[in-house]
């Protein structure tokens, strides 16, 4: 692994060994419609990682792989402020629109704050700041993979997306699991599945 993709998953790991990541939650899907079965796409997994790449090299042509708006997933999003502090920046919480998931808890839905970038400046401003490339150049070094299916339920009950019959790939690097959903040829979503010791039910 190279050394700042080494040094992006330790900071990452170091986070959530000290209790700094998304809160942990009892799901549930929602219904009627399901989160389907694993998708196996080659096309898109390659499209993932190629971004992926691009994005944590700063290459010219990485904005044109993130959509418009661009969501980071609760899990992801405590991860990228919580290793800006580490590095002495404050750049990445400043960015964005502030927004939230609701995740049923079995009881009153439990809010996680996430962040979304709905114009193509503000997806620029995120891939441009050090923090998100070197996740990106991190999970750069992983090999994805079609999600399973208990990956897809978890993704499924944490975003509004309805995914049955499409694809979601999956990125692994050591303990930890990259989620990005792709749609018209971009990336919309990403969050770090690994993150969450909640199951859905």
């Amino acid at each position: 692994m190279r050394i700042v993709g080494a040094i992006a998953i330790a900071l990452l790991a170091a986070c959530f060994h000290a209790g700094c990541g998304a809160h942990a939650a009892k799901t549930a899907k929602r219904f009627p419609a399901g989160p389907g079965t694993p998708q196996p796409r080659a096309d898109v997994e390659a499209f993932v990682h190629q971004a992926l790449v691009g994005i944590g090299r700063a290459d010219r042509s990485a904005n044109d792989t993130l959509a418009s708006p661009f969501t980071v997933g609760p899990a992801m999003w405590a991860v990228l402020v919580q290793v800006d502090r580490r590095q002495g920046r404050t750049v990445v919480e400043n960015l964005g629109t502030p927004s939230a998931a609701l995740v049923p808890t079995g009881g009153q839905p439990t809010e996680w704050k996430m962040r979304t970038f709905l114009s193509a400046n503000d997806v620029a401003a995120l891939a441009a700041t050090i923090t998100f490339r070197d996740i990106c150049t991190a999970f750069g070094d992983g090999a994805p993979r079609p999600a399973n299916q208990e990956e897809r339920a978890l993704f499924y009950t944490l975003t509004p997306l309805e995914i049955a019959g499409k694809p979601l790939t999956v990125v692994e690097v050591q303990q930890h699991r990259l989620v990005a959903y792709v749609e018209n040829g971009r990336l919309a979503w990403m969050d770090l599945l690994s993150e969450y010791s909640a199951r859905p039910q």
